[in-house]
């Protein structure tokens, strides 16, 4: 299995003016764990986001997340709606070789950098075919 050469990969999530801080915050402790797990250097961190002020963001600036100020998606409807269309926004990251997203709900549980590394083609898109825990959970 041949190892693609990637200069440029980014973690990245997104940021909508709807509960901005507590997804702020569930950002930088994702981004935080992810950092805890030494992930290669040369990988960044990115939020994409609409928002004219982000909240924390000297945090942000500390744990050297980038954060990219894109239009807010125009839609009709609930704000959900807006935040499904933002999460496209993350595909036009062109300056990177490849990127994983994160939903804000994901909180990584160890070393992801074989991720950016999966395929030793161009991909356009990848997802898991499936998303579920198997272990139980109590509520």
């Amino acid at each position: 299995n041949k190892k693609v050469k990637l200069s440029r990969v980014a973690f990245v999530w997104y940021l909508t003016s709807y509960e901005s801080q507590s997804i702020a915050c569930a950002i930088l402790i994702a981004a935080r764990a992810i950092q805890d797990m030494h992930p290669r250097p040369t990988a960044e961190f990115v939020v994409v986001h609409t928002s004219g002020s982000v909240p924390m963001k000297p945090k942000f600036d500390k744990c050297n997340i980038r954060l990219i100020k894109v239009p807010e998606p125009s839609a009709r409807g609930q704000h959900q709606w807006v935040s499904s269309f933002l999460k496209l926004r993350i595909a036009e990251l062109f300056d990177y070789d490849r990127v994983v997203y994160f939903d804000v709900d994901t909180y990584p549980l160890g070393n992801m950098d074989y991720l950016f590394d999966l395929a030793d083609f161009p991909v356009e898109i990848a997802a898991p075919r499936v998303s579920r825990c198997t272990c139980p959970i109590a509520y």
